[in-house]
């Protein structure tokens, strides 16, 4: 990730093959992170994977209190546009919180 960026969006409609690899010295401080994703698809496990991968690092680099939320939205991959519906929004240790969740339901495919 550009170490510039303060807000992130992924859209997904599928599986998030995403490795962020060795964390460097310095990296992005996020302030948010947008996940647009599908409510039919297994996709939230593998977008949990990544944003706690993200927010880990952020977390050791001592740049927690930077980050603000992150929000879940529906996307429509058929039209390839979402419905602008915000799911939920999740505080910083919520967010890592969502994450974790995401890991433990694996085989259920909610995302909520």
């Amino acid at each position: 990730l550009l170490p510039n960026v303060k807000h992130l969006t992924l859209r997904s409609n599928g599986n998030l093959c995403a490795s962020l690899g060795p964390a460097p010295p310095q990296g992005p401080t996020l302030e948010t992170i947008t996940l647009q994703i599908t409510k039919l698809a297994c996709a939230a496990v593998s977008a949990a994977r990544l944003i706690k991968s993200i927010l880990t690092k952020q977390k050791e680099r001592g740049e927690w209190e930077a980050f603000r939320e992150l929000v879940v939205m529906n996307y429509d991959h058929a039209t390839d546009k979402g419905d602008n519906k915000i799911l939920k929004a999740y505080n910083r240790d919520e967010a890592l919180e969502w994450c974790e969740r995401r890991e433990e339901t694996e085989d259920v495919c909610v995302i909520i």
